[in-house]
């Protein structure tokens, strides 16, 4: 038997910290390894027990969770999962979160409410053990907005899961211009459709249906917009539903994670680009099409950190070119070219 995930779980309360503990020492697939009730003790504790997973609150004695996790990305690279007790003001940091480096988010309360123990119980254990498998790289982001120099890119490639399509999975992220673009780039890649597609489109919600649609009827490619639970199927590609993020649970099936008004990007494409890297390590490729603003520059490096190719849509094509470029002045980045030269690419590409 593999050995259990050792986990260091860090929370302002020691109620809190025992209740964790508790949750996670009741399976026998996770060990607790030390618990922490403020920042310092948290650092300290990393750097002695080396455990594989931290669990974090959002609120520690002599900083905020924000900033442990920012040092201990840019000090201690490790899986950390934040495990937050706040109810109204978690959304306006939770992309903050994605950002700085964190693996997954677990929120003690729904929209209408706490959730029950053994649901939230089920769901730290699950998340856990899940981040467990990831292998991070220092995070590209300060907590202060400001981005950290390209050589935080490297770090060693993840396992890619078995059950992964032969040709592995492309995510593809887009905003303004992004509709044509997209179109000529599926259009010219349906020879290599080994591949599964998983499209971020910055649209709200029902209209990415009827992008869906549209593009199943001009493309070569089964288009759906996607529905929790979807597997990742060759030749199909998913759209992500406007006002949710998509992302990719441990069984490579999609989750779809409401978005929340104070969220700048949803869906985000950052976010279903650091997950599909978590998930499928060097077996996934990354584009970024037109559009404006930055969503996707952090995703895309993550792809290319885990050993994935990382396209962007060349600048003098785009209807608005600062996602690519943003992307670009970060190094992470190994092709720049127009949408239909990139589907040809991800064609012959489709045996990785």
């Amino acid at each position: 038997m593999e050995r259990p995930v050792r986990a260091l779980v860090c929370d302002d309360s020691p109620f809190v910290c025992r209740l964790v503990s508790g949750y996670l020492g009741a399976s026998p697939e996770v060990e607790v390894v030390g618990t922490a009730s403020d920042a310092e003790r948290a650092i300290e504790l990393v750097r002695e027990v080396r455990p594989d997973v931290v669990t974090l609150d959002l609120n520690m004695k002599q900083a905020r969770g924000l900033e442990i996790l920012d040092r201990l990305m840019h000090e201690s690279p490790i899986p950390v999962v934040i495990i937050s007790g706040e109810d109204r003001n978690v959304a306006a940091v939770t992309q903050r979160v994605f950002e700085l480096g964190a693996v997954d988010f677990v929120s003690k309360f729904r929209r209408d409410g706490a959730i029950d123990p053994v649901e939230l119980r089920d769901r730290i254990v699950t998340k856990v053990r899940a981040a467990a498998r990831v292998r991070v790289v220092r995070s590209l982001w300060r907590n202060d907005g400001s981005r950290r120099p390209r050589q935080v890119l490297r770090r060693r490639a993840s396992d890619a899961p078995r059950q992964l399509p032969a040709g592995g999975v492309v995510v593809i992220g887009a905003s303004t211009g992004g509709p044509q673009a997209l179109r000529q780039l599926l259009a010219a890649s349906g020879s290599g459709r080994q591949a599964a597609v998983l499209v971020v489109q910055h649209m709200t919600k029902g209209v990415t249906r009827e992008l869906a649609r549209h593009l199943a009827q001009h493309v070569p490619w089964s288009v759906k917009e996607a529905e929790s639970g979807d597997p990742l199927e060759e030749g199909r590609v998913l759209v992500a539903p406007g006002g949710s993020h998509l992302l990719l649970d441990e069984r490579l099936r999609v989750e779809l994670r409401p978005g929340t008004e104070l969220e700048p990007y949803c869906p985000s494409i950052d976010m279903t680009m650091r997950s599909v890297a978590r998930m499928c390590g060097g077996r996934c490729r990354g584009v970024l099409l037109s559009g404006m603003g930055y969503d996707g520059s952090a995703g895309l490096a993550e792809i290319r950190a885990a050993g994935g190719r990382t396209f962007v849509q060349e600048p003098s094509s785009c209807v608005v070119d600062s996602m690519p470029r943003c992307a670009i002045d970060i190094g992470a980045v190994t092709h720049v070219e127009a949408p239909a030269t990139i589907g040809r690419l991800i064609s012959r590409q489709s045996g990785i």
